[in-house]
């Protein structure tokens, strides 16, 4: 313990140059900058929802399509016409 008070009692203050001061303050100063805006993370949202919502419309019907063609193969009904008008 007493050595890092030795140790600390040696720090000495560092001359900085003024252009070095005004970068720091000017970099405080600026807003952040967000990569994207509100309105293209919501329009990437919506998009991404939209192309699920129509993959998942899609695998629905072909596993109906699937299994009616399944039925019609083991030649079982699939509808109540019973004269194939």
């Amino acid at each position: 313990m007493e050595q890092a008070y030795t140790l600390l009692a040696q720090i000495q203050k560092v001359e900085v140059s003024p252009f070095v001061w005004t970068r720091i303050q000017q970099k405080i100063a600026q807003p952040i900058q967000e990569p994207f805006s509100k309105t293209w993370t919501y329009a990437i949202a919506a998009s991404m929802l939209i192309l699920i919502s129509l993959n998942i419309f899609a695998i629905e019907k072909d596993t109906q399509q699937r299994h009616n063609q399944i039925l019609k193969n083991m030649n079982l009904m699939t509808d109540n016409n019973l004269y194939h008008e």
